[in-house]
């Protein structure tokens, strides 16, 4: 069995390969990570978004509302965490000023909220106080980012 199994492949397969690595592998990684990090680098971050990549500030806008609207309009759980994670994403390359305001903007709707719904959810609506917590935090947030990323002379 072990003999037809050999005859199936090719002769280039049944040689043995002989392989030597260089020395410096390690060297090739090194030169890799700092390839990466230099690129990394090269994105210069101006108030939270690339000088290069950036959109109209109209266009932004209108991005930030139809997302805040289908946030709010949204019955979908998992709607809901794609935005929580997707906001999270995107904050998390903001700096770090613009980044205090959001969470301090975020924390204080959060509060707010939790304090609103909190009847309701000692009542035993817990999934619509979870929703709607979530559903804030998502829009705070989006307004946050959008007012903290942008001049407000600019739209």
């Amino acid at each position: 069995m072990e003999k037809e199994k050999v005859d199936l492949l090719p002769q280039w397969m049944q040689q043995e390969e002989i392989y030597d690595p260089p020395k410096d592998r390690e060297l090739y990684i090194s030169r890799s990570i700092l390839s990466l990090l230099r690129v990394l680098l090269g994105i210069k971050l101006e108030r939270g978004r690339t000088s290069r990549f950036t959109a109209k500030s109209s266009l932004s806008l209108f991005i930030t509302v139809l997302f805040v609207l289908l946030t709010a309009s949204s019955h979908n759980m998992v709607f809901i965490w794609l935005m929580v994670a997707l906001v999270m994403l995107r904050i998390s390359f903001l700096p770090i000023e613009v980044l205090k305001s959001v969470l301090k903007v975020v924390l204080s709707a959060v509060v707010f909220t939790v304090l609103v719904l909190l009847p309701s959810a000692l009542l035993g609506a817990t999934n619509a106080f979870f929703q709607i917590t979530l559903k804030m935090i998502v829009s705070s947030a989006l307004i946050g980012i959008f007012s903290g990323t942008r001049n407000w002379n600019q739209i």
